[in-house]
């Protein structure tokens, strides 16, 4: 498993190096203001597609790793159900739209709009295979498609944007195109590895028992998507883009900081799911909890002390005020960073219903605080709100992972001991070599 981790870790910080450089082309070409509409637009597609797919892509991994036969069937039958699924999102955006398209969505451009409605069934359909791959344990195969999406979708910004002096639709439209060339090379995979051909067909039982696990997933997943990125659009409506991009970036940097434990969360999830023991599931997640701890707090360490020059360096002057707000966030990063590993536990035995009874309260929460914070405070009370949420959220998976998976603290203590242990043993070794 620690070559897989490592493998992907690999193919992750490619995407993150050429991520960055997307980010870092946006914020300088199209400045604060420019950055801020693009953050609102993302985090509409990023709700939609929480909203229309992601149920089905955590189904997918949880199934497929329990069962994996008649795959051909599986991946009709996912393709199909996102393709409805697709249909729907769109007809309920646009009544959403017409509803309260004059308080939400008053300072969008419409034409980003129909961009980001275009872009949905690719985006439904490509990230339902995606899961299909995790699920059947095609990590080479998964790292390679997000490793060419991310380097094409860079060097397309960089002749778009800065050779050709377009602005932030061509931008968009280029992002619609890979998400088509994504879709098609997913389709094209599966007929050669799996001799996979086309069939439109919905087994109702198999939708039920994926929307009844999905659900729980997709409830707990809008609500960790609301605090995090719905400050961004009451940033937007109450303060406007330039506050939104200068929030944006802040956010950009701690979503640095959730790339391993995204990691560690793919890769342990179908890895997990089949052990049969509580026993088991500890050992494994707790081992990879430990490892993550001693990394987080370097980044931070690395972040507070060198965050401004690093801002400044990547994405210019006048996104210096990012730092004050990333710092904020830093505490609740860290410890949502923990939580996203620990979920994995959880997710492994169905998910408790309790975990997205937690974060549907914390999610209300969290809009009620912002609504009233951010209209006085900005993007600092905004971060506040967040890093709280974040925290209070991470505290309530703990004590969850600690009753349903029969974690005492013994057994917690003596894990993290055993890891010191082998750690310790690993670096005398090594030094009795080389001293």
């Amino acid at each position: 498993m620690f070559k897989v981790i490592s493998s992907t870790f690999g193919f992750r910080i490619s995407n993150m190096v050429f991520g960055l450089a997307g980010a870092i082309i946006i914020a300088r070409v199209l400045g604060p203001e420019g950055r801020g509409a693009l953050s609102v637009i993302e985090t509409y597609m990023a709700f939609l597609l929480m909203f229309g797919s992601q149920w089905l892509y955590n189904s997918n991994i949880y199934y497929i790793a329990l069962d994996n036969n008649d795959l051909n069937y599986q991946i009709n039958n996912n393709i199909s159900i996102s393709l409805v699924s697709s249909i729907i999102t769109i007809i309920l955006f646009l009544l959403l739209y017409k509803i309260l398209g004059g308080v939400l969505l008053a300072k969008t451009d419409s034409n980003l709009l129909i961009l980001l409605l275009l872009n949905i069934p690719f985006s439904f359909i490509s990230n339902a295979m995606i899961g299909t791959l995790l699920g059947l344990k095609r990590y080479f195969a998964y790292n390679l498609m997000t490793f060419l999406q991310s380097l094409i979708l860079t060097f397309s910004l960089f002749i778009v944007l800065v050779l050709f002096h377009k602005g932030l639709f061509d931008a968009l439209l280029i992002n619609i195109i890979l998400s088509i060339i994504q879709t098609l090379f997913l389709v094209i995979y599966f007929k050669i590895s799996d001799s996979f051909y086309f069939k439109f067909e919905i087994n109702n039982y198999k939708l039920k028992e994926s929307f009844i696990y999905g659900i729980k997933m997709l409830t707990a997943g809008i609500a960790g998507l609301i605090i995090i990125r719905s400050s961004i659009i009451l940033i937007d409506n109450f303060k406007g883009n330039y506050d939104t991009g200068i929030y944006s970036i802040a956010l950009r940097i701690i979503d640095l900081l959730f790339i391993i434990p995204n990691i560690l969360n793919n890769i342990l999830f179908p890895e997990v799911t089949p052990l049969k023991s509580n026993g088991e599931k500890n050992k494994v997640i707790l081992r990879w909890v430990f490892i993550l701890v001693i990394i987080q707090i370097i980044s931070i360490i690395f972040l507070f002390f060198w965050g401004k020059y690093f801002i400044i360096i990547m994405f210019g002057e006048r996104f210096i005020n990012s730092y004050n707000s990333m710092l904020i966030l830093l505490p609740g990063a860290f410890l949502l960073s923990i939580e996203m590993v620990m979920i994995v536990g959880l997710s492994s035995i169905g998910l408790p219903r309790s975990v997205p009874i937690i974060w549907s309260i914390i999610a209300t929460v969290s809009i009620i605080s912002n609504l009233i914070i951010i209209p006085s405070l900005g993007y600092i009370g905004a971060a506040i709100v967040t890093t709280s949420c974040y925290g209070i959220i991470s505290l309530g998976i703990f004590f969850l992972y600690k009753k349903h998976l029969d974690l005492s603290m013994k057994e917690f203590f003596n894990n993290i001991k055993s890891e010191i242990s082998i750690y310790h043993s690993t670096i005398l070794t090594i030094k009795s070599k080389f001293i």
